[in-house]
């Protein structure tokens, strides 16, 4: 997968590649690949924090309704720009998966159940980070879900496919306090440590 500057400032290809893997788009010459001039965020790995979201059995509603609020600005933005975009939105747990498409779903007007949706110039993709791997996008939502424990996310190659699928912009969205605690363990602290909260 490709990888921005930025988004190395998460590191992903020392924690799990060893500098061994994932491009960085600024040894890439190939001129027809395209910037990034999305103004919104003020860099290109952000935390968005639902500290106040209330969860029951890894469904998280506060973090969906931001994830929609998120998708919607940049849908404004994207019409103005006449181009086609892509955005990935998963999540670690199935439940959450369904309540996202069931979004989505109402958000693009879509007549079924379904993986793939489109609004305007965006393709926007529904997956579990199982399910993701191989695939890549512009935009990444990635919902955190939890505020309690941690489930099973305490997992390396489930942590490198959530976090290796942006071509240009990775949202995380979850308790930043509770992923920064001590109770949690330390790779998936030393992440949420070193994405900007915003």
């Amino acid at each position: 997968p490709l990888l921005s500057t930025q988004l190395l400032l998460l590191h992903p290809r020392k924690i799990f590649y060893n500098e061994k893997a994932l491009k960085d788009i600024s040894k890439i010459t190939n001129s027809s690949y395209r910037s990034w001039s999305y103004p919104r965020y003020p860099s290109r790995l952000i935390w968005i924090d639902t500290s106040t979201g209330m969860i029951c059995k890894n469904h998280n509603p506060a973090e969906i309704k931001k994830i929609k609020q998120e998708i919607i600005e940049f849908q404004t933005w994207a019409r103005s720009q006449k181009k086609q975009y892509s955005i990935l939105v998963i999540s670690f747990y199935e439940k959450q998966r369904r309540a996202l498409r069931d979004m989505l779903r109402v958000l693009c007007q879509a007549p079924r159940k379904q993986t793939r949706f489109s609004l305007d110039n965006l393709s926007i993709g529904c997956y579990t980070v199982d399910r993701v791997q191989g695939r890549e996008a512009d935009l990444v939502f990635l919902s955190m879900v939890r505020n309690k424990g941690i489930g099973f996310m305490d997992n390396s190659n489930r942590l490198n496919v959530s976090l290796t699928r942006a071509r240009f912009q990775q949202i995380i969205v979850g308790d930043y306090d509770h992923f920064t605690s001590r109770g949690v363990p330390s790779l998936l602290r030393k992440i949420a440590n070193s994405v900007t909260k915003w």
